[in-house]
C-alpha cells in the first residue's frame, strides 16, 4: 500500500525532482460498483495512516470525520449546517469544472461525500490500530466482519 507516496519521498530525498507533462497519459482502473469504490476509499484511508506515509491532504478526511463527530456531539443543528456548507463547496467545485447536468451533479456530490466519509473512517481505524486499539478482526474483509475484538 502507498508505494507511490513512498517512491516519491525517496526520489525527493535523493535530490531529484518530480515533474509532470501535459502530454502524459495515465491509465486508471476504476472500481466496478459503488460498494467497491467505497471499500477502496476505506482501505486507502486505513493504510495511509498505518503506513505513516502521507501528506496533509491525505489526513483531511480524518480531520473531517473527527470534526463532524465532535460537532454532532456538541450540536446537531451545527453539524447539519456544516454539511450544508460542505455540499455547497462540493457543488461549486463541480460547477467550476463545468459539470452542469443537475442529476450528475447531485450524484457526484453524494459520491464525493461517500468517498470522504469512507476514507475518513478508514483513517480513524488506521489511527486506532496504530494506538493498538483493535475495533475489528483481522479477516480479509474487515468491512463485512462482525467479530469486534
Amino acid at each position: 500500500r502507498n508505494q507511490d507516496i513512498d517512491l516519491h519521498k525517496r526520489i525527493i530525498r535523493k535530490g531529484y525532482k518530480l515533474v509532470t507533462s501535459p502530454d502524459m497519459i495515465a491509465h486508471y482502473f476504476s472500481r466496478s460498483n459503488i460498494k467497491a469504490f467505497l471499500r477502496q476509499a476505506f482501505s486507502n484511508g486505513l493504510w495511509i495512516v498505518k503506513s505513516r506515509q502521507f501528506h496533509l491532504r491525505h489526513i483531511l478526511p480524518l480531520i473531517f470525520i473527527v470534526s463532524l463527530l465532535l460537532v454532532v456531539i456538541m450540536n446537531v443543528n451545527l453539524a447539519l449546517f456544516g454539511l450544508l456548507i460542505y455540499a455547497i463547496i462540493v457543488e461549486i467545485s463541480f460547477i467550476l469544472k463545468k459539470t452542469y447536468d443537475i442529476v450528475k451533479l447531485q450524484f457526484l456530490m453524494l459520491l464525493t461525500f461517500g468517498l470522504h466519509i469512507s476514507y475518513g473512517l478508514g483513517s480513524v481505524m488506521g489511527f486506532l490500530d496504530r494506538l493498538r486499539i483493535k475495533v475489528w478482526c483481522d479477516c480479509p474483509h474487515p468491512l463485512l466482519c462482525n467479530k469486534y475484538v
